[in-house]
């Protein structure tokens, strides 16, 4: 049963005529700000009382809260309804801004350096306690550099300097003495995978599928380059800028090949803007740190699953529901499939939970 509220106003519970919203849908993507929409008509009783910016917006399910916002956008149709759009908390970073700066340290004290300083900015409501930082686990050497010319928000700060460059997901997680925001290397119940026990299977609950492997990210040679050195030329006595390769510990060689990805698929060479690690300034950690990324992120072909399937949680409220951040798995003998995937992206209709939209990848 879900529910959405004003404030403490009801707005939808198809229990009751009155209180009725159209098509009210909530999009969640991992990494993303949660997107809420739906329409609403001049005869709903808290018409009037909807006010855009306003953090008022709450979606429940079961009386648990699943999405809490403020509305972003208001349009107004010839039959008077509001056709309208909330985002999520999260959207709280994008009010913030951070300014030009040179950082040098762990990943964790970057990652707190960006929320305090989003934190001392916004209004209380907006502020976040620091949880989970086990996204810092993805840097090997536990020291980056790192440097802002621009005056940029906290949203895209984070996406840029933590997300794009070292990995793992932001969630916003709501407790009792506030709201925390975690940065995570993955979606984990202690030490295991979060693993949903309702499965995806053909014949039973798997409505229709759209398999994709993307090969536009898969490489299989990489020319890494590490953080800038400054050397001065013998002649001239200039100082000259050039970056860290890793020729001396890689008899002579700047870069490194998977023969076995080269023999299946030939040479492709990974874009430069993704081999240069500006935080490494030792040849033999560069060496392993591209190593790690040709034999595995570069030469994988990015692989999806864009599907419908009827969460059982709809008619058995024993069977665990799919949520964001667990791992799913597939089978399907139609399709060769057996294999398990992360919930990346999920579109709820809330007044057709059976016609859900989910991708794995």
């Amino acid at each position: 049963m879900y529910q959405v509220f004003w404030g403490e106003f009801l707005l939808h519970d198809l229990r009751l005529s009155d209180y009725f919203l159209q098509n009210p849908e909530l999009s969640e993507e991992v990494n993303r700000v949660a997107e809420f929409t739906f329409n609403i008509y001049p005869d709903h009783p808290h018409f009037n009382k909807l006010e855009v910016l306003v953090p008022n917006i709450i979606v429940k399910k079961d009386g648990n809260t699943i999405f809490k916002g403020r509305i972003i956008s208001e349009k107004m149709n010839m039959d008077n309804s509001k056709q309208v759009t909330c985002e999520s908390e999260l959207a709280f970073l994008f009010d913030s801004i951070q300014r030009p700066f040179d950082f040098q340290g762990t990943p964790e004290a970057l990652f707190t350096q960006l929320i305090t300083t989003h934190n001392n900015q916004v209004e209380p409501y907006k502020e976040f306690k620091i949880g989970k930082l086990t996204g810092a686990n993805l840097d090997n050497n536990n020291y980056i550099n790192r440097s802002n010319e621009n005056y940029v928000n906290t949203f895209d700060m984070i996406t840029d300097k933590v997300l794009n460059t070292i990995g793992g997901y932001i969630q916003i997680r709501y407790e009792e003495d506030g709201t925390y925001i975690d940065w995570l290397d993955d979606f984990t119940n202690e030490e295991s995978q979060l693993v949903s026990s309702q499965e995806i299977e053909f014949g039973e609950n798997l409505i229709n599928i759209i398999a994709e492997n993307d090969a536009t990210e898969t490489y299989t040679v990489v020319i890494p380059l590490g953080a800038e050195i400054e050397e001065t030329d013998e002649e001239s006595g200039e100082t000259i800028k050039k970056r860290l390769t890793i020729e001396e510990v890689n008899e002579g060689l700047d870069y490194l090949v998977n023969e076995t990805a080269v023999a299946k698929y030939g040479w492709i060479v990974a874009p430069i803007s993704e081999t240069t690690w500006n935080d490494i300034t030792v040849a033999n950690n560069l060496k392993t740190k591209a190593q790690e990324f040709l034999n595995t992120q570069g030469v994988m072909l990015k692989s999806t699953l864009e599907l419908n399937a009827l969460d059982l949680n709809v008619v058995d409220k024993n069977i665990d529901e799919f949520k964001m951040g667990e791992y799913i798995k597939v089978k399907s003998m139609p399709h060769n499939l057996s294999k398990t995937y992360l919930l990346t992206k999920k579109i709820l209709p809330l007044s057709k939970p059976e016609n859900m939209n989910i991708t794995l990848g």
